[in-house]
């Protein structure tokens, strides 16, 4: 039934990925894709139900999923979707290390009996109300007597999971958010591809993510499960920005990044910020050398604006409510020292930040990701992405500016994202120019599979036993 269930939730996005994908695309872009529009869908789904105060039912939910699977088959015979051989290797590679990375996420959460720390209790009562509520509910009632307003993207879509699976909430969440966290890898190598134009690179990325860096494996310590789903939609949705400001652009990809935007912003609102950000450094990368002929450059970029504010208008319903009942200040603080002295002194944040970053084997990984980095911005190849990821980078520094109600901790826990995408590119150019210097083009291939594997062995300890001890409350005598 859990298979069944995770297989079910599939369905909207192969629906739209039959009738609105395009074809000859990389097939394990295409499962990235599927993947990530039916979260967003789901997720738009039930803010829908919550503003016109629909109860859905087991029939309403089965009704709904027969038209996914109606709309699935109808776009596979009439637009005659075939996958063409030379694909079928890369979808069944990309399936079976799909399925590899889920196994190993479930592994890492081998020892808990219900999800870790503080925050999972939170999740746990949203998704119970929501069950109980049959909808997003305007109130945590009859358990706590506020309005509800959170980011519920990751809750919603488990509280789907848990009524197909017939899971208790506990479980499903752990199954649920250990399968989003898996996903991750699959968005970052969708990402990558969309970069570097070749799945090479994408791949290391994606295995880096998935086997080497501490986060995002570790967010399953803390609970951390709404912001994985928004790591989750984020890469992709930084893709599509990137692919439809280059021309030939397919035109339902401006409907995809909506759709994906929206899902990002209802997800985690952290998430959305760092969207925001790539979406205005990408404008300016594209707009200043284009000032001379401004109204061409308009054309050709506009539809990453109306992607994101389709995704904005979809997202605002909730978004003012948010807005309305929440009492968080945002704003621009500066933490500068006072002088070098004061910051010697007050080292802990330093250091927590550098915990965070670390083992040594990922503090040595962001040795290849700079390198990356700084080759990628001297040959000029996406620009914007290498300007975001600094930008990251500077709010990720305990002495910098903190943009309310974010800490330089948030930035430093989604640097993986970068982190991997840049060290994964520097280990296949090197190899290349190995290649082509000794005249041997597996050169190239072994060099980045060396890298790989040496990097993964060295993160194995941590990775086996990613849980912190400190952070697990529930014990078997507890139950």
């Amino acid at each position: 039934m859990t298979l069944l269930a995770l297989l079910a939730m599939l369905l909207p996005g192969l629906a739209w990925r039959v009738w609105l994908g395009k074809r000859g695309r990389d097939p394990v872009v295409a499962l990235a894709q599927i993947a990530d529009v039916s979260l967003a869908v789901i997720i738009l789904v039930a803010e829908i139900g919550f503003l016109f105060q629909v109860r859905f039912s087991a029939w309403i939910i089965g009704l709904l999923f027969a038209l996914c699977t109606g709309l699935a088959l109808a776009g596979l015979i009439r637009r005659k979707v075939q996958l063409p051989k030379d694909r079928l290797w890369q979808l069944a590679v990309g399936l079976v290390l799909f399925a590899v990375v889920i196994a190993w996420r479930l592994y890492q959460a081998r020892d808990l009996l219900l999800p870790n720390w503080v925050d999972s209790q939170h999740h746990y009562l949203i998704i119970k109300v929501i069950l109980e509520n049959g909808s997003l509910p305007a109130t945590l009632a009859p358990y706590l007597d506020q309005p509800f307003y959170y980011h519920y993207g990751f809750h919603a879509t488990t509280a789907l999971f848990t009524a197909l699976s017939g899971l208790p909430i506990g479980q499903a969440m752990l199954i649920f958010g250990q399968v989003l966290n898996a996903t991750i890898a699959l968005s970052i190598y969708a990402l990558g591809k969309t970069l570097w134009q070749d799945w090479r690179p994408a791949a290391a990325a994606a295995l880096l993510a998935a086997f080497v860096t501490r986060m995002p494996a570790y967010y399953l310590s803390w609970g951390r499960y709404t912001l994985t789903t928004g790591m989750v939609l984020l890469p992709l949705a930084l893709g599509l920005a990137i692919r439809l400001m280059k021309p030939p652009v397919h035109k339902p990809d401006t409907l995809t990044l909506g759709l994906l935007t929206a899902g990002v912003l209802l997800s985690h609102y952290f998430a959305g910020l760092l969207l925001a950000f790539f979406l205005v450094i990408l404008s300016v990368v594209f707009f200043l050398p284009r000032l001379k002929t401004l109204f061409t450059a308009v054309a050709q970029s506009w539809r990453v604006g109306a992607g994101a504010l389709l995704g904005l208008a979809l997202a605002a319903p909730w978004l003012l409510r948010v807005t309305r009942y929440s009492s968080l200040s945002t704003g621009v603080q500066s933490n500068l020292p006072a002088s070098i002295s004061s910051a010697l002194e007050s080292p802990e944040t330093a250091h927590y930040i550098w915990q965070l970053l670390g083992p040594a084997s990922n503090h040595w990984l962001l040795l290849p990701a700079a390198g990356g980095l700084i080759w990628a911005l001297i040959r000029k190849e996406r620009v914007a992405f290498g300007i975001w990821t600094v930008l990251l980078a500077l709010l990720t520094l305990p002495w910098s500016l903190t943009l309310r109600p974010f800490r330089p901790d948030h930035f430093a826990i989604v640097l993986f994202l970068p982190v991997t995408l840049y060290a994964g590119w520097l280990f296949w150019q090197i190899g290349r120019l190995a290649a082509r210097w000794l005249r041997r083009r597996w050169t190239a291939a072994a060099f980045a599979g060396l890298c790989l594997a040496g990097f993964i062995i060295w993160s194995f300890p941590l990775s086996n036993d990613i849980v912190n001890p400190v952070t697990t409350l529930v014990t078997a005598d507890d139950l």
